[in-house]
């Protein structure tokens, strides 16, 4: 699979000089307690988010990764869809400020929509 093609670039070694705008990045994290493949997961997130104008995704420390989209409908869709997952694993995305540092966004907390059928009332 080309990188050029499925629009997803793996950035090795130092993030491109210039970065753009972070409105359109967002930080997230898988929790899980496994080792999992970066490549793999980048390629997931590339069919689950179905970016128009592509994106692009950073390894970062401590098990954080920033994606850049190209397009803020594209970062839009990634974060209304939450939650997402990942090999049975949940992932955290959050919005990252234009000064903020990536490795201080929170990724403790996700909200759930829950369906409660058959409750009986009282």
């Amino acid at each position: 699979m080309d990188e050029e093609e499925d629009g997803v670039s793996l950035l090795s070694g130092l993030w491109e000089a210039n970065v753009g705008s972070l409105q359109l990045c967002l930080v997230g994290k898988l929790l899980s307690s496994k080792l999992v493949c970066f490549e793999a997961m980048c390629s997931s997130l590339q069919m689950m988010f179905l970016p128009v104008k592509g994106m692009d995704i950073k390894q970062l420390e401590e098990g954080r990764f920033l994606l850049r989209f190209r397009n803020v409908l594209d970062r839009k869709r990634a974060l209304d869809g939450c939650p997402w997952c990942f090999d049975r694993n949940l992932l955290i995305f959050n919005a990252i400020g234009e000064l903020e540092n990536p490795m201080q966004v929170d990724l403790e907390c996700c909200d759930f929509s829950v369906h409660i059928h058959d409750l009986p009332r009282a």
